[in-house]
């Protein structure tokens, strides 16, 4: 998210099943990106008593993999991204790899 400006603690990276927790300044707004049941969830916290949780990826789709992996660069952090991703009907029956990666806001102005 474009508000979030450090890593979270209960982050999971170099696994098949990670989670992403970004942390904004002053600890709100908390998003946490994670695996269930083949789907991706966000989870969206304004504070301790509003969470919002929304699924990612569609119900026509089954993530098989979710890997994080932090990057530590010269004047901040980053995250990169893979995901593979699937038809959850096996009709074009292959997955795709997808990438990204993102430097979080305010570590590359230093």
């Amino acid at each position: 998210s474009r508000s979030s400006s450090d890593i979270g603690a209960s982050s999971v990276f170099d696994t098949n099943s990670g989670k992403l927790n970004l942390v904004g300044a002053g600890g709100y707004p908390k998003y946490n990106f994670y695996l269930q049941d083949k789907t991706l969830y966000m989870d969206y916290a304004t504070s301790t008593l509003a969470t919002t949780t929304v699924a990612i990826t569609s119900s026509k789709s089954k993530v098989e993999s979710l890997l994080f992996r932090r990057l530590t660069l010269a004047h901040g952090q980053g995250i990169k991204l893979e995901i593979t991703i699937k038809d959850a009907n096996n009709i074009v029956g292959s997955s795709t790899v997808y990438y990204s990666s993102a430097v979080l806001r305010g570590s590359y102005e230093n």
